[in-house]
């Protein structure tokens, strides 16, 4: 789950201009993968213990990526005309 939640947000930012769409469907993924696939199921409860941890351990990594990806494919470093 976690590979096809990361290829999602590199396509993201590889198809669109600017970080805002890539923002927008990092916050939307870790809020749809904490509701739909952590305990307590379909709710967010941030009173569990580490959970707030992941929480935002997973909107940091996504974020990353995101942000790391469009500025390379802003720069040509990933793809180029060749």
């Amino acid at each position: 789950m976690a590979l096809l939640y990361i290829i999602a947000q590199i396509l993201i930012a590889r198809y669109t201009n600017g970080y805002l769409h890539g923002l927008f469907s990092s916050v939307f993924s870790v809020i749809c993968i904490n509701f739909f696939f952590t305990y307590p199921f379909f709710r967010l409860n941030f009173t569990l213990s580490g959970y707030p941890v992941t929480f935002i351990g997973m909107l940091i990594i996504t974020l990353l990526t995101t942000a790391t990806t469009s500025s390379l494919l802003s720069d040509g470093s990933i793809l180029s005309d060749a």
